[in-house]
């Protein structure tokens, strides 16, 4: 399995709460496991607003962003170019996404196309799940709404120190394309400084909704 992770489902590596235990499953399954550059930002940013909210002490945001940092590189970082953006743009337009949202599915449906072979997109959020679904990734997990409904009593979010290693570099042959891990796409310009929003009913740290706390980052959301 090729394993695309939004902030949303990303962030639960790092903090034990609803949905981590699948995301750990899920990479301990998967061949590779790549997620949009923009999700460095997004993350660290769910982890400061979880602080904000008292979901979570300054200090174990501050052990969960540790370990996200030192295993970013470990990810396949995959660039959001002027092409990745056209097609987010495309995307928010025709599904009615949020700008980050519209980003992280463009990034996935582009790493699809690269490698020519299916990619699972995992989210925890409602809205970018039946996107995903839409437009031909295969979303992850099976049943998000269901889920969901069933997390509503859910216990306070924990740190969690993640037992599944990422990737070795043999895992990432043939699955990484030219251009990831911050690098420039043959043909396509690498753009910085994208911002807009992220969320809409979704569970966890990492899938609020940016723009309806007064323009604050991702953070806790339902």
């Amino acid at each position: 399995m090729i394993l695309y992770l939004d902030a949303s489902a990303l962030v639960k590596r790092y903090v034990a709460e609803p949905g981590s235990e699948e995301v750990l499953r899920r990479i301990g399954e998967a061949k590779a496991v790549g997620t949009a550059a923009i999700s460095r930002a997004e993350v660290t940013a769910a982890l400061a607003k979880a602080v904000r909210f008292g979901l979570l002490t300054r200090e174990e945001a501050q052990s969960a962003n540790h370990c996200f940092r030192q295993e970013w590189p470990d990810l396949i970082r995959l660039p959001v170019t002027d092409l990745v953006l056209d097609r987010a743009a495309a995307l928010a337009w025709d599904l009615g996404l949020r700008g980050y949202d519209a980003v992280q599915l463009a990034a996935g449906l582009s790493w699809q196309d690269a490698l020519e072979a299916p990619v699972s997109f995992a989210t925890f959020d409602r809205q970018l799940w039946i996107a995903s679904s839409r437009v031909g990734l295969t979303p992850l997990p099976d049943d998000l709404p269901a889920l969901i409904d069933s997390w509503k009593r859910a216990v306070e979010p924990t740190v969690l120190t993640p037992p599944v290693p990422l990737q070795t570099p043999q895992h990432r042959r043939g699955v990484e394309p030219r251009g990831a891990a911050g690098g420039k796409v043959a043909g396509e310009e690498s753009h910085h400084g994208e911002d807009a929003g992220n969320g809409h009913e979704s569970e966890g740290i990492g899938g609020a909704d940016a723009e309806e706390e007064s323009g604050e980052e991702a953070g806790e959301g339902e």
